[in-house]
């Protein structure tokens, strides 16, 4: 074993990134690249610690054994140096898992070669002991492994040193700087490295690689330290400016666009914007151009295609508060716009929903109430004067308590419907069945009810098959049809009719009836408003059944219309689906 300058500074070397690897272990995360750097520091340590060894120990078999060793960070180092400065410049986005790999697979390969070498000599086809100022040393000749690994090598430095100086004229101020003092850092090993490949004798065969990229990797981390970059991540204005989600643009008292980024080229879908006037780049959204030609704060929204922009113009002023430039910033506020459309639509839907309950209460406090007053007031009638009362006139008692009673149950019964549908209790369940076969059932059952009024139920339809829920078009039909009874006059006539019309079904209630003005028709379907209404004998109503029947329609795809004419009669009209 021997000691010696050289030694001494390999030594030296190796400590120094041993140092600095640890530290930067422990704080890589607070770094953009400081991972990587970690890393790179890992590999100049494995590769100063192996020159060590290699340097000091005389056998020639221990020198070829820490030669390998010292190829564990040989081949690694370059690969890291370039990954930290894509990382550092922020001109990563290219570099996924899959690239990252490809650029170690070389590496990698002259790991394989180093220690294979006692089987090819594609590395190093003689090695030989020699002295001189250096000590003993060992004499590698460079086979072909060797110039291929080195031509990688270099033309990843290389790659990484125009990478930096890139981001030293594109990044400002405090990161130009930096970006400067880690190109600096790579003159060592450009000068070392080449001199030691092509003139080994001139360093008495002591490679003085590892400290030349222990000295790089010095001065990165001084650059790190100066400038506080493991305190706080390394956005360059770029990262913060271009990554900014609201458009940016910055335009001087001349209207020459001086920044921009790139959400707002996005936005124009334009691009090189800086330097240009903004009467050109903005012509094509005059209502914008207007307002930064006003060179005064302001606001505006714009809608562009499917968005909804809104624009802000901010004046910049210097010390002195004289007028520099203007900064006019676009923000996408098409969510928030939907938002308060939502919102609206939610009041709207709770001022509905307040409404529907106070009709809910006052149908139970009045409209249901009071035909039980005269159920119970034409039964005591019934009751207490029955001996009196002549066959005739019993009749016509037992006759409107009757009518009362069915009335009142169908009023419930809408209004239990109405309740289970607003509560979403009610069960929908479509199906294909016949119409006709329907209105058949309801006319049967409304018979006796236009009886009593002298009323014609006409038919005027054909076999219909229609898909939808067959209970709430039951509802529907019988309530139209009780409806058109309860306002036609004695003698009248109610039509029902359905036709086919492509793809649905139209089914249409008519009658000879009372009829109802514009105003009135107006507030039909709505339950914020009251209808009070009587039929031609005396019927009463709330209007609830109608809102049923349009909410169960809708419920079935289908659209319902009315036509009314005071004093000639009503066309109620809906749709339904056919297969």
């Amino acid at each position: 074993m021997q000691i010696n300058f050289f030694i001494a500074l390999l030594i030296l070397s190796s400590i120094t990134s041993i140092v600095l690897t640890l530290y930067s272990f422990r704080r890589k995360y607070k770094v953009r690249g400081g991972i990587e750097f970690s890393f790179l520091m890992l590999f100049i340590a494995i590769w100063s610690t192996g020159a060590v060894f290699e340097q000091m120990l005389t056998d020639l078999n221990y020198k070829i054994f820490w030669s390998v060793i010292t190829y564990f960070g040989i081949p690694f180092t370059p690969v890291l140096l370039l990954i930290f400065v894509l990382r550092f410049s922020q001109q990563d986005s290219w570099l996924n898992k899959r690239k990252t790999i490809l650029l170690f697979v070389a590496p990698v390969i002259s790991l394989i070669m180093a220690i294979t070498n006692t089987f090819h000599h594609l590395l190093w086809p003689t090695v030989t002991i020699i002295s001189g100022i250096g000590g003993v040393t060992a004499k590698y000749e460079h086979g072909i492994w060797f110039w291929v690994t080195a031509l990688y090598s270099y033309t990843l430095i290389f790659t990484a040193t125009i990478l930096l100086i890139r981001a030293s004229l594109r990044f400002s101020n405090l990161f130009a700087n930096q970006s400067k003092l880690f190109l600096t850092s790579l003159i060592f090993p450009w000068i070392i490295s080449i001199g030691y490949t092509l003139k080994s004798d001139l360093f008495d065969y002591v490679e003085p690689t590892p400290i030349a990229f222990t000295l790089t990797g010095l001065f990165i981390s001084l650059g790190i330290y100066r400038y506080y970059f493991l305190d706080i991540i390394p956005i360059a204005r770029n990262l913060l400016f271009d990554n900014f989600r609201d458009g940016i643009l910055v335009f001087d008292y001349n209207n020459r666009i001086i920044d921009s980024n790139h959400a707002i080229e996005k936005i124009l879908n334009k691009h090189n914007l800086i330097g240009n006037s903004i009467d050109s780049e903005l012509s094509e959204i005059p209502a914008l151009l207007n307002l930064c030609l006003k060179k005064e704060s302001g606001k505006l929204e714009l809608h562009i295609d499917n968005i909804i922009l809104g624009a802000s113009l901010i004046d910049i002023k210097d010390k002195r508060n004289q007028f520099i430039g203007t900064l006019l910033t676009l923000q996408d506020i098409t969510q928030k716009k939907k938002e308060e459309l939502a919102l609206l639509k939610s009041e709207q839907d709770l001022k509905e929903l307040n409404s529907a309950k106070d009709k809910f209460f006052s149908i139970i406090a009045h409209d249901l109430k009071n035909p039980f007053f005269g159920i119970i007031g034409l039964s005591e009638i019934l009751h207490e004067d029955y001996n009196e009362l002549s066959e005739e006139e019993k009749k016509k008692l037992v006759q409107e308590i009757l009518e009362l009673a069915r009335n009142t149950h169908r009023m419930l019964e809408n209004l239990l419907d109405w309740s289970r549908q607003q509560t979403g209790n009610i069960k929908f369940h479509p199906k294909l069945f016949n119409i006709k076969h329907l209105i058949d059932d309801n006319f049967v059952t409304a018979q006796q009810q236009a009886d009593l009024k002298n009323i014609k139920l006409l038919k005027n339809y054909i076999d219909i098959t229609v898909f939808a829920d067959e209970n709430m078009i039951n509802t529907i039909v019988r309530n139209l049809i009780s409806n058109a009874i309860k306002f036609t006059l004695p003698g009248g006539s109610i039509e029902a009719s359905a036709k086919q019309n492509n793809d649905h079904a139209e089914i249409s209630v008519k009658d000879t009836g009372v009829g109802m003005d514009n105003a009135t028709l107006e507030k039909l379907f709505r339950i914020d408003q009251n209808i009070k209404s009587t039929g031609t004998f005396g019927e009463t109503g709330t209007g609830i059944g109608l809102i049923l029947c349009k909410e169960f329609i809708e419920m079935n795809k289908g659209k319902i219309t009315v036509e009314s004419i005071s004093g000639k009669g009503s066309v109620f009209t809906f749709t339904l689906p056919v297969k």
